[in-house]
């Protein structure tokens, strides 16, 4: 398969990610059994605990976007990636307008790719210091 082919598969499991009543059904349809997505708290959370979050009433999203895709690197069935989102939402009834960076590792598995690790910045990050 073409690393094009990889790409852009990956790419369209980003977009979903970056979408509102999308992200939470990408992480329970399309992580691996030993995901963990990293708070900017530094604190983690597997596949469940990411969609109880948004269950629960804490995390209410009113807007969800990919600014940009800075890196996706593929090596075989594992892949790399760093992308800019930027949200709208409220935490525990705390307002947040963030523009953070996510770092992401990849797997696929069975011909389709998945994510297996994703890391998520404060909501300050600045776009113009990327390359």
């Amino acid at each position: 398969m073409s690393s094009a082919i990889n790409e852009d598969g990956i790419q369209a499991l980003i977009k979903n990610f970056s979408s509102v009543g999308k992200n939470v059904d990408v992480v329970k349809t399309r992580t691996t059994p030993d995901f963990r997505f990293i708070r900017p708290s530094g604190n983690p959370l597997d596949a469940a605990g990411f969609a109880n979050m948004f269950a629960s009433g804490d995390l209410v999203m009113q807007s969800i976007g990919l600014s940009k895709v800075h890196r996706l690197d593929v090596y075989g069935d594992r892949a790399f990636a760093a992308f800019t989102q930027v949200a709208t939402f409220t935490y525990k009834g705390v307002p947040n307008d963030d523009v953070f960076t996510v770092t992401a590792l990849f797997q696929k598995i069975d011909g389709l790719w998945y994510f297996s690790w994703m890391q998520r910045s404060s909501g300050q990050a600045d776009s113009a210091a990327w390359f």
